[in-house]
């Protein structure tokens, strides 16, 4: 095997370099956004903790339902009848959605803190149930229409014919095939050719 260029290692440093100065420049910036907008603040505890509670949360509960469900999803589309197109990204997709927006709403979705929100902007949160129903029913209509069109468009590329001029080809290659392999009608017997599948009858 060839050893790497020692171009390919100093790109791989390079790259490597880069990398860990755009790390570290972000958490800079996140330690600079801490220490201007939260460090005096009472609740910087709070926040850390909550931050704390969510990684937690999320490795230890979310991540092995997410992971568990989407597990058992591919077990019972894989039972049902095979579709031309897969049916697993345009169920999963939907899901990861209805899921995410759940996350991102779910203190309006339970009507959590309307005393706050009612005092912030004037507006209840009596509408945020009923339009995260409809988002989820329009994930799921647009996953189905892009499906169907998907599928359409598969059906249509397999009924569509192959072209005159190949199929003409493929007849006129044909023919002259079993041309070469007739034996020529005006020699006799012994001067024929002798065919490739037929063994010599002088061996």
């Amino acid at each position: 095997m060839p050893e790497p260029r020692p171009e390919s290692w100093f790109r791989r440093g390079a790259g490597a370099l880069v990398r860990l100065v755009l790390v570290l420049a972000c958490f800079a910036l996140v330690a600079y956004a801490v220490d201007l907008l939260l460090l005096d603040d009472p609740s910087l505890i709070s926040i850390l903790i909550w931050f704390a509670g969510a990684l937690f949360l999320h490795d230890l509960v979310l991540f092995p339902l997410y992971a568990g469900g989407d597990r058992v999803l591919a077990l019972v589309l894989s039972a049902l009848p095979r579709t031309r197109v897969p049916l697993v990204n345009h169920v999963r997709i939907p899901v990861l959605g209805a899921g995410l927006s759940l996350i991102m709403f779910l203190p309006g979705i339970i009507r959590q803190g309307t005393a706050t929100a009612v005092a912030a902007s004037g507006l209840g949160q009596e509408p945020f149930r009923e339009r995260w129903l409809w988002l989820v029913a329009a994930l799921f209509a647009v996953s189905f229409v892009i499906w169907l069109l998907r599928t359409l468009a598969g059906m249509l590329v397999r009924a569509v014919p192959s072209s005159p001029g190949h199929a003409q080809q493929v007849v006129e290659g044909e023919r002259e095939q079993g041309l070469r392999d007739e034996p020529a009608a005006d020699l006799p017997a012994r001067e024929q050719p002798a065919r490739k599948d037929e063994p010599d009858a002088e061996r």
